[in-house]
Formats: structure tokens, C-alpha cells, sequence
């Protein structure tokens, strides 16, 4: 494995016959630089040393001395922005590395300035962190093919609903809607298919008499459950009513075309603290409901 050389082993008390080296905007800027502070000081400190210096004293030392000074100071910015332009160069080429390797179907950064080239590495970097990060979390929080709430996080979003509802002693409620279980209709959903269009149907149901702040998830294979903050057991109550009559003449899509497609949604409330504030308890009175009717 390689190892990166500073580059005072190119530009140090070697000199700059190596320069060309360095990426192109950067050495540009590193030369200008250098001029500015070493050459140019220099020859005006010479100018005015032989115009004004040497005609009024009688040892040349004074003036060697000056001169070497003003090539010692020199000297010296030139090795400090040495190490700036090193560890310039090296934070550029990691971050075209990772770069590259976080984002590989995109072209590496086309600026040739390596400070741009780093904003640009970076800016890239930020990005693909930031959709990864969004990615995830709704690969474990979304059921992205439906548009709601898995089944796991509608039960932490249940089990952070009834703490606040605790803390501040206000009223939750939550709605589960099922297929009753008949021969003909388990038949159909046994098909991941048939299935799948049964769930997107029914949550979209659900979904139309949601007001805003309610959050919808899936519960069980089958399910779909409706968290009602700041909501009654009656107006969970009423809410259910709304949504059955709904479902009597919900469009069901290619099932609808099914001879054997009958289906019956049975809809169980449990609220908070009525039937408890334990989220487990709720679904699982809600769960219970549902399969003693059915």
C-alpha cells in the first residue's frame, strides 16, 4: 500500500521544480500566493535596500542582513501555507474518495478548485446520508406500498398516544377494521394479490374519514387500525358507524369483479383510560371483539 508524501518532499528546500505536481486551481493559487508573499516582498525589500541602503553605509553586512531576514521570513510563510495546502490537498482526495464510493453512478465533483471540490464531496456525501436516513426509517416505520403505518409502529405510536394521553388526562381512542372470516372470503385473501388490493381498498377507506391528526396502520394480515387522539370512546363509537356504512358500498376494485366476493368489515373500538392504557391490552380487547362476532 502507498502512503501519501507531504508535499514539502516536492516543494520544500528542494524548491518548486515539482510543483506541477499539485491539482491545476490549487497550484495556481499556490504560486500567486507564494509570489505575493516571498518574491515580491523580496525584490521590493531589494530595491529599496540598494537605493536607499547601500549608497549611505559603509559595510555590506547591515545589508546582507537585512536581506536574509526578509528570505528567513519568507521562508517561513512559505512552509506554513505549505502545511495549509497539504492538509487541503488530503481532505480533497478523501473526499472524492468517499464521494465515489457513496455515490458511484454519479460523475465525481467537476470543479478544478480543490476547496470547491471538497464543498462539492461534501454537499454529496450530506445528501446520500439524508436519503439513506429517509430511506430507512420509512422502510421500518411505512408500509410504502399501501401509504400507512406498519404494523410495529402503529403500536409505538399507540403506546406514545396513551402516555400523553395519561400525562394530560385526555381522552384516546382506537378503531380496528377486519374482513369477517367466511370460507368464501378467506379463500380470496389467502392470494398475497388479492390480499394486498383488499388491504389498499379498506385502508383507503379508513383513510377518507380521517381528519388529520389520526394516524393509520396495518394490525394483523388483514387489518387496518385507526389511532383517534383527543377522541371518545362514543365518537370512536360514531366514527365506526360512518366507516361500516362506507365499506357497504365501497368500490373493491378487480375483487368487486369476483363472483364469491362478499366481504363484511367488522369494526371494534377500545379507548383510553376506559379500557385501559396499556396500547397491548387496547388491541388486543379490540382483536378479541372482532373474532367473538365474527
Amino acid at each position: 500500500m502507498t502512503t501519501r508524501q507531504p508535499i514539502r518532499h516536492y516543494c520544500g528546500m528542494h524548491g518548486m521544480r515539482n510543483l506541477a505536481l499539485l491539482p491545476n486551481g490549487l497550484r495556481a493559487k499556490f504560486v500567486a500566493a507564494f509570489a505575493c508573499m516571498s518574491i515580491l516582498p523580496f525584490l521590493v525589500c531589494l530595491y529599496l535596500v540598494t537605493t536607499f541602503v547601500f549608497p549611505y553605509v559603509d559595510s555590506i553586512w547591515l545589508t546582507s542582513s537585512i536581506i536574509l531576514i526578509t528570505m528567513l521570513i519568507s521562508f517561513c510563510g512559505f512552509n506554513i501555507m505549505e502545511e495549509i495546502v497539504s492538509s487541503i490537498i488530503a481532505l480533497s482526495r478523501d473526499a472524492r474518495r468517499l464521494a465515489a464510493h457513496s455515490r458511484a453512478r454519479l460523475e465525481p465533483p467537476a470543479a478544478r478548485d480543490e476547496v470547491a471540490a471538497i464543498k462539492e464531496s461534501l454537499s454529496m456525501l450530506a445528501e446520500d446520508v439524508e436519503r439513506k436516513t429517509l430511506k430507512m426509517k420509512q422502510l421500518e416505520t411505512m408500509d410504502e406500498k399501501i401509504g400507512i403505518f406498519t404494523e410495529r409502529a402503529i403500536r409505538e405510536i399507540l403506546s406514545e398516544e396513551l402516555k400523553r394521553a395519561s400525562i394530560f388526562q385526555r381522552p384516546c381512542a382506537i378503531i380496528i377494521a377486519r374482513f369477517r372470516s367466511t370460507p368464501a372470503t378467506d379463500a380470496i385473501l389467502r392470494d398475497e394479490a388479492h390480499s394486498f388490493s383488499a388491504v389498499s381498498s379498506l385502508a383507503g377507506l379508513v383513510k377518507g374519514f380521517a381528519a388529520g391528526i389520526e394516524k393509520i396502520g396495518r394490525m394483523g394480515p388483514c387489518g387496518v387500525c385507526l389511532i383517534l387522539p383527543e377522541c371518545s370512546r362514543q365518537q370512536a363509537n360514531e366514527l365506526a358507524a360512518k366507516i361500516g356504512g362506507g365499506a357497504k358500498t365501497l368500490n373493491w376494485g378487480g375483487l368487486s369483479a369476483m363472483a364469491d366476493w362478499h366481504p363484511e368489515i367488522v369494526l371494534t373500538v377500545a379507548s383510553a383510560p376506559v379500557d385501559g392504557l396499556d396500547p397491548a391490552l387496547l388491541i388486543q380487547r379490540c382483536l378479541s371483539a372482532s373474532l367473538a362476532e365474527t
